[in-house]
């Protein structure tokens, strides 16, 4: 299952009897809902087009986890949901300035260490070298740990909708 990938999110289809108008009145009350301490928390705002929803975290960090983006399309017999599934805009940019900022650090200091002729001071572009790794398992360690979400998200829009998967790519 593809949540993060960079080549292609993983989108689905949801099929609801609603109209288009009763769909976005449905995702309006359920984001404005009052929650307990037992619910768990979600964002989610409605776009010109559909909506975002992300569940989100009492404690931490809740920026890695899967955003649903839905597109509402309008059916004759109801309305249908284009949902993919991905990183939100904030963990993206996260994504990116880790690694420009590792390229630039690591280039920075190899040329650095070449020019200066210090031979301790390998160590540092290698740092460099070994945060790009890091990086990779961090945000593949994310989607593997946040996999359940997806499901989650996915169970929650068909329930307010009372709708259907009707096809996953």
């Amino acid at each position: 299952m593809k949540i993060f990938s960079l080549e292609k999110a993983r989108v689905i289809e949801i099929d609801t009897k609603l109209s288009v108008s009763e769909v976005e009145s449905a995702m309006r009350n359920y984001f404005s809902r009052p929650r307990d301490r037992t619910d768990s928390y979600v964002v989610g705002q409605m776009t010109s087009s559909g909506f975002h929803l992300m569940r989100t975290q009492r404690i931490g960090n809740s920026d890695l986890r899967p955003q649903l983006t839905a597109q509402i399309l309008a059916q004759p017999m109801g309305a249908r949901l284009l949902v993919e599934f991905g990183l939100s805009k904030k963990a993206r940019a996260f994504r990116n300035c880790w690694f420009a900022g590792d390229l630039v650090i690591t280039v920075g200091s190899a040329v650095s260490v070449a020019v200066s002729g210090i031979p301790g001071l390998w160590i540092i572009p290698l740092t460099g070298v070994l945060f790009f790794p890091l990086g990779i398992w961090f945000f593949r360690h994310s989607q593997t740990y946040y996999k359940k979400d997806v499901l989650w998200l996915t169970r929650v829009v068909c329930d307010e909708l009372k709708g259907v998967v009707r096809k996953e790519a």
